[in-house]
């Protein structure tokens, strides 16, 4: 994680281990491991991307789309993507 961050990689996919995460990279920024300067720039750039693409001016997900959420189609998307993520 440390290499990770100080690499400049902004987004870590966390699930229910993220507490852990957060523990772990709190630790290595008092240690000095992690510069707060890394997480801040990190940080602007992730938000500066979400305004570009207008993420803030509609926040909320488009619910005429949920039917097709986890349908047949999007299942065989996502199988297809795990097998050979450059095919898109």
């Amino acid at each position: 994680m440390t290499a990770g961050v100080n690499a400049g990689v902004d987004i870590f996919m966390m699930s229910v281990d993220y507490p852990l995460f957060i523990d772990a990279l709190l630790k290595e920024t008092a240690a000095g491991r992690v510069s707060v300067d890394q997480i801040d720039q990190a940080v602007r750039r992730i938000l500066t991307l979400k305004f570009r693409m207008g993420l803030f001016e509609s926040p909320l997900a488009a619910r005429q789309f949920l039917k097709e959420a986890g349908s047949i189609e999007h299942r065989a998307l996502a199988r297809r993507a795990v097998k050979d993520p450059l095919c898109f």
